[in-house]
């Protein structure tokens, strides 16, 4: 199978020149220039200073700015006497634009719409289409889920199934969507229970807390410490940018952060009561819920009540007297007349006698009419269906939550050992971020049903001056849209992480998120529209030997899909994929044996967001192209390029199950002709028709191996693969 499609891979490369998506090697850019708060009179690290709004900087050529991100970029290339690329084509932005906010190519009707749109709104247009699209919420939360280590079972040996944590990958969803301001986001997720402790989905957000690895340790305390251990950690990780977790047993080798530090950090979790079961309805839910389960209840009992008259003088017959096993309930409930019994009472009567081991099936047929024996058939065939009807049990969720207004106390532990105990320690932030140590130090009031601990922490991280909440989220954003962060080491704003290669932008950035009310739509838009996100990735000469990593974003950076871009568009493109969105995952591995069964096909080629994630067992196709493992935060995802990609992508049953229904999808809309098939097969799979020395390749190669082949060598070109 593979003979003719490879041939032709190679035929086209050649022809189109096409080059893997990897960028050059070179030397590390020269650092960026020291900042003030980096100079040895100052003794706080740049990180630990409160952005404050600099100035726009002044550049040479005005015209090409189009919001201030670009002044800033402009600025550093004219330093370094370099020109910003040339705008990239409509077809080429349109797709950026399009896998970015929605993890999804563009279809050939928008590229069209885009294309013949003259007026100077066109590109704005898109921008607000995609953002207000529901796809968005989608593809942004698998960037969170990343962050959090999220999973759907435990991990490590056992590695149990957590049936209700898909609510919180659905809050994620829900809350990027809408746009909830990033430090409610943030709020909601640490401390959602003690914020608003009557909104359901605010104590789903409290999942963030229980996406930790659980090895279930036999010792209580050993298995509580090990999860207060991850949270801390994790928390710092993402929220704040900071290897807090590395003064867990010394004082952190490179940060300003003593072990005391990280048992402070702790201490705001040591509150914390870990529910995997937590019923989360409200209250109109549980009002109506009991309505439904009330006349459900009512219509089993009417049936059950039939049988029980039906078989009675048969029963009294074989076995006179209450069965052995009867307790005083069935008594009472039995003696009660007919009329007076209530569903609880029919309930208990039928499941007893079921259960009498006096009274066979056989025999007690024997003793019914064929008229008594057909009704109790259909009274039997009604109960089935009813229960198969069963009104479905109130929704459960994984969370967090506090019983009680004390806390355990915390202490620092020698080395790390929970047995070995040092001194009794307080809630506090870590001292480098804070004022003086008076600041580090919060007086926390308890709330009527919780400590106030974690609340106490989410509205620090969230205050004005703490100096690295919002610079971390847009760098965050910045790194998705440009390929790499401002700070290279999205997760360690450290002393030993990378320096910033645009300090002064990403200060703006950050202050200019608080003043937008923490939305990050409006981040996205900034970057977007920017001039700088919309430049060509074509190299020149003289910026590739002067800045060949692109730390100065000469041109935009190529970037080869993420593993579940690759799977959604190939499903996409052919006409599979399902954009049902929420509720439980599903697991390709099998029906019979899933914790998630489900009979419905079109659950197989949902997106790739709502696939099952096991930390044991892993997808094998998203893992040959870099999903990271769940059991530690992931704040950028490697790109390889292995052996095993090209012949996932040439033999695999995904990418031939998708060229088939490609091939369907090209002959049901185009028809037979091979011109005609090969325009709307690239259309669809690349964004564009195909130029004439790919149509004389293609007319030659169709005219001997089937349509299927073809849409195979589209799926493994590196244009279908990548986003320039």
């Amino acid at each position: 199978m593979c003979g003719a499609p490879c041939l032709l891979v190679l035929v086209l490369a050649e022809t189109m020149g096409l080059a893997a998506a990897s960028e050059p090697t070179s030397p590390t850019f020269p650092a960026a220039p020291a900042r003030a708060s980096d100079s040895p009179s100052e003794p706080k690290h740049w990180a630990f200073v409160p952005p404050v709004r600099p100035a726009i900087p002044r550049v040479i050529d005005r015209s090409w700015p189009r919001n201030p991100i670009d002044f800033f970029i402009l600025s550093k290339l004219e330093q370094h006497g370099l020109r910003p690329s040339r705008e990239a084509d409509k077809v080429t932005l349109l797709r950026r634009l399009t896998f970015d906010l929605t993890g999804l190519p563009p279809t050939p009707k928008e590229i069209d719409s885009f294309q013949n749109d003259s007026s100077e709104s066109a590109y704005d247009k898109q921008v607000e289409r995609l953002l207000a699209s529901s796809r968005y919420g989608v593809r942004w939360a698998q960037h969170w889920l990343d962050l959090v280590r999220y999973a759907d079972s435990d991990g490590y040996e056992s590695d149990r199934i957590r049936p209700h944590s898909w609510r919180y990958r659905d809050w994620v969803v829900y809350a990027l969507n809408r746009d909830m301001p990033y430090n409610a986001f943030v709020r909601e997720q640490l401390a959602g229970d003690e914020i608003v402790p009557d909104d359901p989905l605010a104590s789903i957000a409290t999942g963030f807390l229980r996406c930790y690895p659980d090895a279930r340790d036999p010792n209580p305390e050993m298995r509580r410490y090990n999860a207060l251990t991850d949270i801390t950690e994790t928390t710092s990780l993402v929220f704040l940018g900071l290897t807090v977790g590395c003064a867990r047993c010394h004082d952190h080798k490179y940060d300003p952060i003593a072990q005391s530090d990280f048992y402070k950090f702790q201490a705001f979790f040591s509150g914390a009561h870990f529910t995997d079961d937590k019923p989360i309805a409200t209250p109109a839910q549980r009002l109506d819920h009991g309505r439904r389960t009330a006349a459900w209840s009512d219509q089993v009992a009417r049936i059950l009540s039939g049988v029980i008259r039906i078989e009675a003088a048969g029963r009294l017959a074989l076995a006179p007297g209450p069965p052995p096993d009867a307790g005083s309930e069935f008594a009472t409930a039995f003696q009660k007349a007919e009329s007076e019994r209530s569903p609880r009472d029919i309930v208990l009567i039928f499941e007893t006698q079921r259960r009498d081991r006096r009274v066979s099936h056989k025999a007690l047929s024997a003793r019914l009419d064929p008229r008594s024996i057909a009704e109790r058939s259909e009274l039997l065939y009604r109960l089935e269906e009813l229960v198969n009807s069963a009104p479905a049990p109130l929704p459960l969720a994984s969370v967090v939550d506090e019983t009680e207004t004390t806390a355990p106390a915390t202490y620092v532990l020698r080395r790390g050992e929970l047995n070995a105990r040092r001194e009794l320690v307080q809630p506090g932030f870590p001292e480098a971020l804070c004022r003086d140590a008076t600041s580090s130090a919060p007086v926390i009031p308890p709330s009527s049903h919780t400590t106030g601990r974690r609340r106490a922490l989410a509205d620090w991280l969230v205050r004005p001056d703490n100096p690295l909440t919002a610079r971390v989220i847009v760098n965050r954003l910045w790194q998705q849209h440009f390929g790499v962060g401002i700070v290279a080491s999205a997760s360690d704003f450290g002393l030993a992480g990378e320096s910033p290669s645009h300090p002064e932008l990403l200060d703006w950035l950050a202050v200019e998120l608080t003043a937008k009310g923490w939305s990050l739509k409006e981040l996205h838009r900034l970057m977007v529209k920017s001039a700088s996100y919309r430049q060509a990735s074509a190299g020149n000469r003289a910026a590739l030997e002067l800045d060949p990593d692109n730390t100065l974003a000469w041109r935009h950076n190529r970037r080869r899909l993420d593993a579940e871009e690759i799977r959604d568009a190939l499903l996409f493109v052919s006409g599979q994929l399902n954009l049902a969105r929420g509720g439980p995952p599903f697991d390709p591995a099998g029906k019979r044996d899933s914790p998630f069964p489900s009979s419905k096909p079109a659950d197989d080629t949902r997106r790739s967001l709502y696939l099952i994630i096991r930390r044991s067992r892993h997808d094998p196709f998203l893992e040959t192209f870099d999903r990271p493992d769940a059991h530690a935060s992931c704040s950028r995802r490697p790109t390889t390029s292995v052996t095993t990609q090209a012949l996932t992508m040439i033999n695999g049953r995904l990418t031939h199950r998708s060229a088939r229904a490609l091939a369907a999808r090209v002959t049901r809309d185009s028809g037979n002709g091979h011109a005609d098939q090969l325009e709307h097969a690239y259309r669809l799979a690349l964004g564009r028709s195909p130029d004439p020395a790919e149509t004389r390749l293609g007319l030659r190669f169709l005219e001997k191996s089937p349509l299927e082949d073809l849409m195979l060598c589209l799926f493994n070109l590196n244009e279908f693969l990548c986003v320039d």
